[in-house]
């Protein structure tokens, strides 16, 4: 299937970016394909739920990544896009709610996502402890390739035997440096 040729149209830029611009006008400012227009209405917070749909399935990635961070797109849209984007998935305002009223979301969502949520730099500390303590061995490996993992949490992976262990006492931020373990890429070391 071929893309829509993109064509520059003028619009007035003041309603995507106006605060009080209603639902009914930002629908109506989508008239062709137009990337740059789409993130704006995408990054909008009085964007309906329809055209979030619709941006939902953008071919422009950038597009799709304002969707998931956009607070007023609905539950399933910020779920199907979350294993697209997982960090910015977590940056959304609204997905602490929704862990509040579902607890084991993340865990839901599949491996992938919290897997790479886990390796982020910005993970949140309280969910890198968690996962030293609950996660599975994929999960304690997605901690411990984490450059802010805190000392606690790496303390607390390095107990563990196997991989796990010699990963975690591997890292830079680790208390007490040891060796490093056989085999462990020099990349994973550097970094």
């Amino acid at each position: 299937m071929e893309e829509p040729a993109v064509v520059r149209t003028t619009y007035p830029k003041s309603l995507t970016r106006d605060p009080a611009t209603t639902a009914e006008q930002l629908r109506s400012l989508r008239t062709v394909f137009d990337p740059a227009l789409d993130r704006l209405l995408a990054r909008h917070p009085n964007s309906p739920a329809d055209l979030l749909e619709d941006l939902s399935h953008s071919a422009d990635p950038a597009t799709r990544r304002h969707v998931v961070r956009n607070a007023t797109t609905p539950k399933d849209i910020l779920l199907r896009l979350a294993p697209q984007f997982p960090r910015d998935f977590l940056l959304n305002p609204v997905v602490d709610w929704l862990l509040i009223e579902e607890p084991d979301l993340l865990q839901t969502l599949g491996m992938g996502v919290l897997k790479n949520v886990l390796k982020g730099a910005d993970c949140p500390e309280s969910l890198m402890g968690w996962a030293a303590r609950n996660g599975s061995v994929e999960q304690h490996l997605a901690v411990t390739m984490n450059p802010a993992a805190t000392p606690q949490v790496l303390e607390t992976l390095s107990s563990i035997k196997g991989m796990v262990g010699r990963s975690a006492r591997a890292h830079v931020r680790h208390p007490k440096p040891g060796r490093v373990a056989a085999g462990t890429s020099r990349v994973f070391v550097k970094e």
